[in-house]
């Protein structure tokens, strides 16, 4: 350090230079990729700036619930090696290990392994998922540590470009409407589909636009309970909207059951006619009894003075009658039938029935006075002094009041 003063000056000259050595740490990352749910991925695990590895062992996790090992394919790093092993130790865990087959470190740069997976066939598990690796070993031939730095890679699953129909139920003899959906999608411009469905439970009506315009006769046949479909967009443009392809109209049949929906994709292509890769989720439709919701009223039997009517919900869907209910007899007089001997006395009830509550009574009773004379009236609800009664040609008037200011 010099002080600058007027006696001194500064020198600048360079006396002499040399290389700082490249701090290097060896580096194992496992990959990344994308898939969906159904289909295979492959990652590759890495080294780079290999220092010289003679054995390195390694642990691999996962989630098992997204992803299922297949298998690991040795890399090129080593190639040569007699000792590699590649153990699934668990769902969501592997252990990795390698070891040169010379006496001498492995520096080669590059893959390791490929570890092979299958992406779980859910479209629930749409998102990222994490692939980590952990040294648990690595040293040369030396014997020496190495100092080695990891990097984890990931699976990014994406939905697959699906059609989707979906469970629905109906009531005998109602309609029902069943949506055919895409969803993810990247991009269609023509589509031919077979819809098949039960005829014996389900009775196609028609179908509803939805993304696609359809026609009967141009855009869809019916046959054998089977609905072709055959359309592209109404201009040269892909249809890339999610949303109801269209909308097929059923109604249901007497009987109960279950009928499936199901979709095949005959053709699906782009205005590039590419193909399209559509997933398919098929649907059902499950015929349910009849709920009797809608109904009407009905007297289906009369009461009278001696039986009880009914009254019977009729189902406006169905026509059956679910239910009744009694109606009361009719308030009424009824005169009894009995038998007697010639000559002898004889005595015929009268009854009232349903009472509602009587007062009085004014009644006329018609006999035939060559069979009968009648005597008096005697009690029952009515005491036999509150009777009135008188006898013209054939006919007895009787008229009765309770003795106290209420009803009986």
């Amino acid at each position: 350090l010099l002080n600058r003063s007027s006696d001194l000056s500064v020198c600048n000259e360079l006396l002499e230079s040399g290389a700082i050595p490249k701090l290097v740490k060896t580096g194992i990352t496992v990959g990344s990729a994308a898939s969906k749910p159904g289909n295979t991925v492959v990652i590759p695990v890495s080294v780079s700036d290999n220092t010289g590895m003679f054995i390195t062992r390694l642990t691999v996790t996962y989630d098992a619930t997204k992803l299922a090992f297949v298998e690991a394919v040795n890399g090129e790093v080593f190639a040569d090696a007699t000792n590699v092993l590649f153990t699934k130790v668990a769902d969501g865990n592997l252990t990795l290990y390698f070891e040169a087959a010379a006496n001498a470190d492995v520096t080669a740069n590059g893959i390791l392994a490929n570890l092979k997976f299958n992406v779980i066939d859910d479209e629930t598990i749409v998102g990222a998922t994490d692939i980590a690796v952990t040294v648990e070993d690595a040293t040369n031939y030396a014997g020496e540590d190495l100092v080695v730095e990891t990097a984890n890679g990931t699976v990014t699953i994406a939905a697959n470009q699906k059609i989707t129909v979906p469970a629905k139920e109906v009531e005998i003899l109602k309609d029902v409407e069943v949506p055919v959906a895409i969803e993810a999608n990247e991009g269609v411009w023509a589509l031919r589909l077979e819809v098949a469905y039960d005829a014996d439970l389900l009775t196609f009506k028609s179908v509803k636009s939805g993304l696609f315009t359809l026609n009967e006769g141009e855009h869809y046949s019916v046959a054998d309970g089977v609905i072709t479909v055959f359309v592209d967009a109404a201009d040269m443009e892909n249809v890339i909207a999610d949303g109801t392809l269209f909308t097929l109209a059923f109604t249901a049949g007497d009987a109960e059951g279950v009928s499936a929906i199901d979709v095949t994709v005959l053709e699906a292509i782009d205005v590039d006619s590419n193909d399209v890769a559509l997933k398919v989720f098929d649907g059902t439709v499950t015929v349910i009894p009849c709920k009797h919701t809608d109904y009407t009223t009905e007297v289906t039997k009369a009461p009278s003075v001696e039986e009880e009517g009914v009254l019977s919900y009729i189902c406006s869907n169905c026509g059956e009658i679910f239910k009744t209910e009694p109606i009361a007899r009719l308030a009424g007089v009824t005169v009894g039938t009995v038998s007697a001997e010639a000559g002898a006395p004889v005595a015929v009830p009268v009854t009232i029935s349903t009472n509602p509550g009587t007062y009085s009574l004014s009644m006329e009773f018609a006999y035939d006075t060559d069979a009968l004379t009648f005597v008096n009236v005697t009690s029952g609800l009515f005491t036999a002094d509150e009777f009135s009664a008188s006898v013209h040609n054939g006919v007895l008037t009787v008229y009765v009041e309770a003795d106290a200011v209420e009803n009986i």
